[in-house]
């Protein structure tokens, strides 16, 4: 099996293949001239419109007698027309030669397959895609061209087989056609070979086998067939057809998964092994796979054995689309290029993808792909190609065309020892060509062949929606070998002499000199005749480098012979090479430079780089008319930039030792001017630490440390105020605010020690930090000792705050009095009772500020009687009257329910509460205030006190006031002797010293006292507030004043005390059993008088006469019931 050990069926594909990513930035690159393909006087060529001219390309040269070469450009069209009758757009292969005529390509000469006037009756040409595969084996070998629609007819059934021709090198048409699918099973149309399109992809291998493409076969599965059609060292051509497997039950791929639809080969496993084929299918397992095939004679049986399978990394890219192979390392080993156009990827946003898969003699890298990657959209990868040597460095170049990047481009990617250079050489963008119109350029490659003999090898485009095709030539490279003489050691050296120079203005400046020196060789000194100039360029320090040159603004130095003022770190200077003096050093005495080192220059650590850059001055191509000679390629050489420039320094001398390398040691040790805690951290006090210092000292406990610097990062909050240390300065480097950036010294010698104080402001730091750090660290050019972390501070941030609350009664005592009126029969506030308000005032004692606080105010609204509500007692006007920075909220239902008419409007109130604040704190006198209810007779119609069904009443509690015995109620909330609400208010940013002020207006509703409590001394009504502190801020709150109530009492006024004090119970009892003996007495009385007894009706009839009795008109009349008349 040679260097593959293992062959892999479909059930063991390669699962585990792990592509690594190592992309280009591609989309960021410009077209360059750093390699040798010229696109400024391309051949250009160009086909019938539409007949897709260009599709395919392909390289040809022809061996003319002797020892001369017939070069060849050979073109697919397959919607071309053709003189053929009874056909319509067949398609077919132009060859054109290489001139500046744009229209100057042959059809290929196909008659003598038909030999009649039109192709047999068992065939159909029309739309059959000849050129849609077309390949040529090289410098004389046969070409191949394919038309995978070309259909056979057997009865009424049209089959879609294809057709491939086969050319002699001379391009003439004896070796006839191939039809790989020919004979084979139709009966069950595309799932058998009815349609396999045969000849979608062709190949012609070294060993003399063409290999056709059929992705039409079994359902688009698709395979591949190969033939011998050239003899190979005397062995016949054996004509019969090796194919990988073509049955559907025994199927390594899937349907529709287009097998066959690009190719490649070589001797992959070494010639002892034989040739090995490799073909995609970029629909297999949706990713696309590439498999790679070698023959197997089994008895009779001729079969393409599967050796093993890539696979896709991503759905539908499209893996496996085109293939080529190209020894890229130089190595004899063919390497493989896999195409994977629509690849794509986001961020950043990618196109296309090649997979180039080096070979090795353990066979080829499956596992360590280098991929890569093309700008978005543009089809990178849509065709692959060997470019060959183009700059004769023994390496292969590969060619990628992206025909969507705009009109097209083509990358160019070099060959390495280690395998393809990462970047691309070349970009060759449609859109910078000399060429009108050109649009998918890239669309199909072929190179490897030097077609104008100047010894290097060109490449060919085609641009089928263009309908025209560009071939590049190589240009010839020359080599530069360079070196730079008389470079001194140091500059300031001790042990020399000081030299200084004088500049343009008359100033003598320390300066040194060299002399650039170079030498011309050349791998084909054929190609070039007469004279060249080359140019140098030296530029100091101002260029970017690979390996660490920062590429800086400004230089140290500049040239004493500088053309340009405006850039005196350039100098340029030609010289003329002759024939003559071709591979001899060039050094002459007008090449030697004059440097000098600017005054003040701080850098002396670093040495001065300077780039030295050879070029050719020559006068740039002109594209060619039609018909003009082509430009001589040969008069546009290119230097190989590999060698054509190079880098190199001149040191300052530094007390460094003997290794000329400066080891300091820089110490950091400081503190912060904080308290301590006694964990043993720093603790910064908002409010109280309004200024704090940084103490440090800095020490180098090494060798001389050159442009040191210190850097003090702190937070944004802190202001910088300055330093005590003079003669060092600090600021902030240009639009970086927290790091302070210190100039200690150039140098900072060995055992130097440095002491700075610096002072910060801290008003700017917010309560939500809970710590501030300051980190401390230095720098310099010199080598200091690896692994040091920053010197860090650490502070604890305290938010203290002592917020206190206060309250007042204004007024302090009231005296109600009057009669008890319903709330229907009130109008305006005076009605329901006298007036009392409730001042409450916050102030933060600091010394921090703080952000948010919360204020509860439990405010006594009605009495406690085991209902849902009870009686008003202080009955709450209007919303809060405020000062300062704070919002409360009150719930609607409780401000003014029943809707009184106020007695000032809420401007009035506010304007009367500006005069008065602060006064309730203020006044001593204020408390002693007190108000007494007029007893004038209310509108309504009083309510019958006697009449009244009572409420449960909270109990009076009896007290020894100065001797005396009185009835004290207490009505609050903490009692639960009050139903009271809730009014929250917020307190934003509070400073130290700045108050809050929120008054609370209200009535004394005069009936409840009345009603319940006219026989009660005094009547104490308690509200209470409360503040808190966000803790979302951390602050550290006394705890000891954050409550205050505010004390309103009510007496009775003397007008409604009772006069008497009610009977003992036992009094009326004595009443009543009094009353009921005083009544029984009496009936006994009467009784014995015979009081209750009446006369008989009878007897006193008959002691009356009738003459006693009247008439009997008298007797009736008397005895008869009388009329209401």
């Amino acid at each position: 099996m040679g260097p593959f050990s293992v062959i892999l069926s479909r059930t063991g594909i390669l699962q585990a293949i792990a592509v690594v990513s190592v992309y280009l930035c591609l989309s960021s690159l410009r077209v360059t001239s750093a390699f040798n393909l010229d696109a400024r006087i391309p051949v250009v060529k160009r086909g019938e419109k539409g007949s897709y001219f260009g599709y395919t390309v392909a390289e040809h040269q022809q061996i003319l007698s002797g020892s001369g070469r017939r070069s060849q450009l050979l073109v697919g069209a397959p919607r071309a027309n053709t003189s053929q009758p009874g056909t319509v757009s067949p398609g077919t292969v132009y060859v054109c030669p290489v001139s500046t005529y744009h229209t100057d390509c042959q059809q290929i000469d196909l008659r003598n397959f038909t030999k009649d006037s039109q192709p047999p009756s068992d065939e159909n040409a029309s739309d059959g895609w000849l050129g849609v595969s077309l390949q040529s084996r090289g410098v004389g070998g046969q070409v191949v061209a394919c038309a995978h629609r070309y259909k056979r007819l057997e009865g009424d059934q049209i089959w879609g087989q294809g057709m491939c021709h086969l050319f002699t090198p001379e391009l003439s048409y004896e070796h006839g056609t191939y039809e790989a699918c020919h004979g084979l099973r139709t009966t069950r149309g595309h799932e058998d070979f009815g349609f396999c399109q045969s000849g979608t992809s062709s190949d012609l291998a070294e060993d003399g086998t063409m290999t056709l493409g059929t992705p039409g076969a079994l359902t688009w599965r698709g395979g591949i067939f190969s033939i011998a059609v050239s003899r190979q060292e005397g062995v016949d051509i054996d004509k019969r057809w090796f194919s990988s497997e073509m049955s559907e039950q025994r199927a390594f791929v899937g349907k529709q998964s287009y097998l066959g639809m690009s190719l490649t080969s070589g001797y992959y496993m070494g010639r002892t092994e034989g040739m090995v084929y490799f073909s995609g299918a970029p629909r297999e397992n949706l990713t696309g796979e590439v498999m790679m095939f070698r023959k197997q004679v089994d008895g009779r049986n001729r079969t393409l054995e599967l050796l093993a399978r890539l696979q896709g990394e991503q759905v539908a890219s499209q893996f496996g689309y085109s293939l080529a192979t190209l020894d890229v390392n130089n190595d004899s080993r063919p390497d493989l290029v896999v195409g994977c156009p629509f690849y794509f990827q986001n961020e950043p946003a990618r196109g296309g993808a090649v997979y180039v898969y080096l070979n090795s003699e353990d066979g080829v890298q499956y596992a360590e792909p280098k991929k890569l990657l093309g700008p978005a959209e543009s089809s990178f990868g849509f065709s692959v190609a060997n470019a060959g040597d183009l700059n004769l460095d023994g390496f292969e170049e590969l060619a990628v065309g992206a025909p969507y990047d705009g009109a097209g481009s083509i990358y160019i990617f070099q060959g390495s020892a280690q395998g393809v250079v990462d970047e691309p050489s070349q970009i060759i963008k449609a859109a910078e060509l000399p060429v009108p119109g050109l649009v998918t350029l890239g669309y199909s490659l072929s190179g490897g062949m030097d077609l104008d003999d100047n010894g290097y090898p060109d490449l060919l485009s085609g641009n089928f929606a263009s309908d025209s095709i560009v071939l590049f030539r190589a240009r010839p490279v020359i080599k530069v070998i360079t070196e730079v003489l008389d470079l001194p050691r140091y500059v300031s050296d001790p042990t020399h002499p000081p030299k200084f120079c004088p500049d343009n203005t008359g100033k003598n400046l320390t300066c040194f000199t060299f002399r650039p020196c170079f030498r011309i060789a050349s791998q084909n000194w054929a190609n070039f005749n007469g004279s060249m100039s080359i140019q140098y360029r030296i530029e100091a320090e101002t260029f970017h480098a690979k390996g660490g040159n920062r590429g800086g603004q400004y230089s140290r130095v500049k040239f004493q012979n500088a053309e340009d003022s405006q850039n005196t770190n350039v100098v340029k200077h030609s010289v003329v090479v002759t024939p003559r003096s071709w591979n001899r050093a060039l050094c002459g005495t007008d090449m030697i430079q004059t440097v000098m080192i600017h005054n003040n220059t701080r850098d002396v650590l670093n040495p001065i780089l300077f780039k030295l850059t050879y070029t050719l001055i020559q006068d740039a191509p002109v594209f060619p008319r039609q018909g003009a000679q082509l430009p001589r390629i040969n008069d546009y050489p290119i230097l190989d930039q590999t060698n054509a420039s190079r880098v190199f320094d001149v040191k300052f001398y530094k007390d460094c030792g003997e290794n000329e390398i400066c080891d300091s040691d820089l110490q950091i040790s400081g503190g912060l001017s904080l308290p301590v805690s006694p964990d043993g951290g720093y603790v910064l006090s908002l409010g109280e630490h309004n200024i704090i210092y940084l103490n440090f000292t800095l020490r180098n406990d090494g060798e001389a440390a050159y442009q040191t610097n210190l850097y003090v990062q702190h937070p944004l909050t802190f202001d910088y105020i300055g330093s005590d240390n003079k003669q060092i300065s600090c600021s902030h480097p240009k639009d970086i605010a927290d790091i302070l950036r210190c100039d200690i010294g150039n140098p900072f010698p060995g055992n130097g020690e440095v002491n700075i104080s610096m002072r910060f402001n801290t008003t700017n730091l917010q309560p939500l930090d809970r710590e501030v750090s300051v980190a401390l660290w230095a720098n310099t050019t010199s080598v200091d000792k690896k692994g040091k972390q920053p010197f860090n501070l650490t502070a604890t941030i305290v938010v203290r705050a002592d917020i206190e609350v206060r309250g007042a009664s204004d007024p302090l005592e009231l005296f109600y009095s009057g009669i008890v009126t319903g709330s229907s029969a009130m109008k305006r506030e005076e009605d329901c009772g006298l007036s009392v308000n409730h001042t409450y005032e916050i102030r933060n004692r600091g010394p921090a500020r703080v952000s948010s606080s919360k204020i509860i105010i439990h405010w006594p609204l009605e009495v406690e009687n085991g209902h849902k509500h009870g009686k008003y007692l202080l009955y709450l006007l209007q919303e809060p009257i405020l000062d300062g920075p704070v919002m409360c909220k009150v719930d609607p239902r409780y401000i003014n329910p029943v809707g009184l008419e106020l007695s000032k409007s809420p401007a009035q109130l506010r304007a009367a509460h500006d005069r008065d604040e602060g006064a309730v704190f203020r006044n001593p006198a204020l408390s002693s205030k007190t108000s007494v209810l007029p007893n004038a007779s209310a509108p309504n119609q009083p309510i019958n006190l006697s009449r009244v069904k009572r409420e449960k009443i909270v109990a009076s509690e009896d007290r020894v006031v100065e001797g005396k015995k009185v009835k004290i109620v207490r009505l609050d909330c903490d009692r639960g002797t009050a139903k009271c609400i809730e009014i929250v208010c917020h307190v934003r940013e509070l400073n130290r010293d700045q108050p809050v002020v929120i008054r609370l207006r209200a009535r004394l509703w005069n009936s409840t006292f009345i009603e319940d409590y006219r026989d009660i001394d005094t009547i104490e009504i308690r509200s209470r507030a409360e503040v808190t502190v966000d803790t979302t801020y951390h602050v550290e709150d006394a705890k000891g004043n954050n409550v205050a109530s505010v004390l309103t009492v009510a007496k009775p006024d003397v007008s409604i005390k009772s006069p008497t004090e009610a009977l003992a119970w036992w009094w009326i009892l004595l009443a009543v059993l009094c009353g009921l003996l005083l009544l029984l007495l009496l009936i006994f009385i009467l009784y014995r008088c015979k009081f209750f007894q009446r006369k008989s009706m009878e007897g006193e009839n008959r002691r009356q006469t009738p003459s006693d009795l009247g008439t009997d008109d008298e007797t009736k009349r008397a005895v008869s019931p009388q009329s209401d008349d």
